[in-house]
């Protein structure tokens, strides 16, 4: 497609069940001529999926020896979390505990993170998805630096 044009494409699917453990669907389409998943244009459209609440965790970690991994003495303490659903915007507050693992309950779908501080999360990932049981993503562990 030359550079400046645009175009439409109507795609259709169908929401399973399964998706509402998860709180949100994904659909993503690559328009690149190469293998691979880079270079060229990229869409992903999402929609949120209600029904479904529970709890899951993550650890929020200085990587104070910086061994790239979460060591004794290394979690972010005590510290509150604002956690913003992407699909509808509901917030759900969470406080990580001494070790720096927090747990957070409600409904599922992938959260925003924002922490209450001077802390930011490292790299490109800021997200915390929350999912229903039988499915997990507990033991999500977030590398923090000051901001």
């Amino acid at each position: 497609m030359p550079a400046g044009q645009s175009r439409t494409f109507v795609v259709a699917g169908k929401v399973r069940a399964v998706n509402a453990y998860f709180g949100h669907l994904g659909q993503g389409c690559d328009f690149n001529l190469d293998p691979g998943p880079d270079g060229g244009p990229e869409t992903l459209a999402t929609v949120k999926v209600t029904g479904m609440q529970d709890s899951t965790g993550g650890q929020f970690y200085r990587d104070d020896n910086g061994n790239g991994s979460s060591d004794a003495g290394e979690g972010l303490a005590d510290t509150k979390l604002v956690l913003t659903d992407v699909g509808n915007g509901r917030i759900i507050a969470a406080r990580t505990d001494a070790n720096g693992d927090s747990t957070a309950t409600g409904p599922a779908g992938k959260y925003r993170i924002q922490i209450i501080g001077p802390w930011q999360i490292v790299g490109e990932y800021r997200h915390f998805d929350l999912v229903a049981s039988p499915f997990t993503t507990s033991g999500s562990k977030f590398e923090i630096v000051p901001r």
